[in-house]
């Protein structure tokens, strides 16, 4: 009797860590939910605000140069024409890019939005004496403009298939907030321009505009720690160390928005497998008990075990290359 007490005791602690485990699974399935939703939002943001600087070079930028900076009609031509010129390599080379434009994922987008910014902010600063340096920021503009759509477009469908949803309606949310934006900019800006100030606009836009890439770092800084503090990346199904030699996995804030997603739906099967052989081991015990018949290692044998655990490990470590940086673990 002391040995069954002793035994029902254990099943039900067993069961009630299974269950915490279990809650746990489930919170950070949650978590990583709620952040790829955010995400997303953020880069649906980004691909209408990244727009805003092209707008304002499009609506009051060769007035800006040819009033402002004495440039002339056709060295304006030429300067727009060579922008748009730049901007049709830098597409090209962000769509044939497999681990980001320049810099890996996400880092790609930030460079981007620093570039135009900063690139924005210098058009009215420069001297009329140094026209050429205002001319090189409004072809820095055109051309990132160009490749941050690619860029953006990629982001927006790896998310859209993580969270399941429709990506052409992802997508036309993104350019109905990109046609809005456009649309308020090319009305305001000629206003402000000619009624208030020709530098206001570059100031503002160019400003705000870093102001949301302060807001893109810390969330994806946020997600890309809540990833460390429940995954190891150098870690295989097996549990053995490895070298980690993609860079662009590791800083990828989407692949570890689906590390996250994976492993709590992952973990959530495990658990339950492990609850309904902790119910038929304790069901096996009461049998026993009133039988009076001992059955051996009750269902299943530890050799069963290790061998469901190795077939887990191969299918894990086969199925798809991302399962490598999953931190795997199975306790009986």
């Amino acid at each position: 009797p002391h040995t069954n007490n002793s035994t029902e005791s254990q099943s039900e602690g067993t069961m009630n860590g299974s269950s915490s485990i279990q809650l746990a699974n489930t919170t950070l399935k949650a978590l990583a939910s709620k952040l790829s939703n955010v995400y997303l939002r953020l880069n649906q943001a980004a691909y209408a605000i990244i727009a805003l600087p092209i707008g304002t070079v499009l609506s009051i930028g060769p007035i800006l140069l040819h009033e402002k900076k004495k440039i002339s009609l056709e060295n304006v031509g030429l300067f727009m024409a060579g922008g748009e010129a730049l901007g049709i390599i830098a597409m090209k080379m962000a769509e044939m890019s497999t681990n980001g434009f320049i810099l890996s994922r996400p880092h790609d987008l930030h460079l981007i939005t620093a570039l135009i910014s900063v690139s924005l902010i210098l058009m009215p600063i420069w001297s009329s004496n140094l026209w050429y340096f205002a001319g090189i920021s409004m072809m820095v503009v055109q051309a990132f403009n160009s490749a941050s759509k690619p860029v953006i477009g990629e982001s927006l469908y790896r998310l859209a298939t993580l969270l399941q949803k429709d990506s052409c309606k992802v997508f036309a949310q993104a350019n109905m907030f990109r046609r809005i934006g456009n649309a308020c900019i090319g009305s305001l800006t000629p206003l402000i321009y000619a009624l208030w100030s020709p530098s206001v606009s570059f100031y503002a836009i160019g400003g705000f505009l870093l102001l949301f890439l302060a807001v893109l770092l810390f969330v994806s800084c946020h997600i890309h720690d809540i990833f460390q503090a429940n995954n190891d990346p150098t870690l295989r199904p097996s549990g053995d160390k490895v070298k980690d030699t993609n860079v662009a996995r590791r800083s990828s804030t989407i692949h570890s928005l689906k590390i996250l997603m994976e492993k709590s739906i992952l973990n959530d099967a495990l658990s339950t497998r492990q609850m309904l052989f902790q119910h038929d081991s304790k069901t096996a015990d009461k049998e026993s008990e009133h039988t009076g018949v001992e059955k051996e290692n009750n269902y299943v044998s530890n050799k069963d075990i290790d061998k469901n655990m190795a077939s887990a490990s191969v299918i894990m470590s086969t199925r798809n290359a991302d399962w490598d940086y999953i931190f795997f673990s199975w306790r009986i």
